[in-house]
């Protein structure tokens, strides 16, 4: 918050003061939610800042957080907070800025996909907008941007294509052996089979019946 002059201050901090304890944080977590998944989630996060703020005498940031819960609970579209809605150091309005448009563009696939991450990543921007703003308590400025950048790159990160199923080779049949040849010599200028022919004979009638031959050339 920007630093004013004592009377400035005090006057200020009267009207936030009356302002913020109109917002009862018991009743906004209670509140019936109207909105989207994301909307919802966003509900809780900026819950939880508000009460966050609350407890470390914040009022003022207290209250634009509760007031932000309020809001989403009904189902009002809450962006992200503008770069012209705090007293930024001039240093960080370039990383700020270009922070909020990757924020900006991610949600528009984001906040319907992962609700529960994009609201994350919202309130962890106007979280790190409300702490730099602030501007001298770097732990919670570095917190508030990890936990911004941390749920940004879950929703930038593209989807994993499914790796194709290989086809099955099917098994090649293993070629069936060649059946043996089989040689009946007759006697000369005969149809007679001697001894020796006769076992041919056999041994080849043996062979068709266990291979269930049906041609024989």
């Amino acid at each position: 918050m920007k630093l004013l002059g004592r009377s400035s201050l005090l006057a200020a901090t009267a009207l936030l003061m009356g302002a913020c304890a109109n917002l009862d944080f018991d009743a906004i977590s209670k509140m019936k939610q109207q909105g989207s998944a994301f909307q919802k989630a966003l509900h809780g996060e900026y819950l939880k800042l508000a009460k966050a703020e609350n407890a470390e005498f914040d009022q003022w940031d207290g209250g634009t957080f509760g007031g932000r819960a309020r809001d989403s609970a009904m189902g009002v579209s809450v962006a992200p907070e503008a770069i012209s809605a705090r007293s930024l150091p001039a240093k960080n309005v370039k990383e700020l800025t270009a922070a909020r448009a990757r924020l900006v563009k991610a949600l528009k696939g984001g906040s319907a996909k992962m609700p529960a991450i994009a609201a994350k990543a919202q309130a962890g921007f106007d979280c790190w907008m409300q702490e730099q703003e602030e501007n001298w308590q770097p732990e919670d400025i570095a917190a508030c941007k990890r936990g911004f950048m941390a749920a940004l790159a879950k929703l930038e990160a593209k989807p994993k294509k499914a790796a194709r199923p290989r086809p099955r080779r099917r098994a090649r049949r293993p070629k069936p052996k060649p059946l043996p040849f089989y040689k009946i010599n007759f006697g000369f200028n005969s149809a007679k089979l001697d001894g020796k022919a006769r076992g041919v004979v056999k041994s080849a009638a043996a062979t068709i019946n266990k291979h269930k031959v049906k041609m024989v050339l």
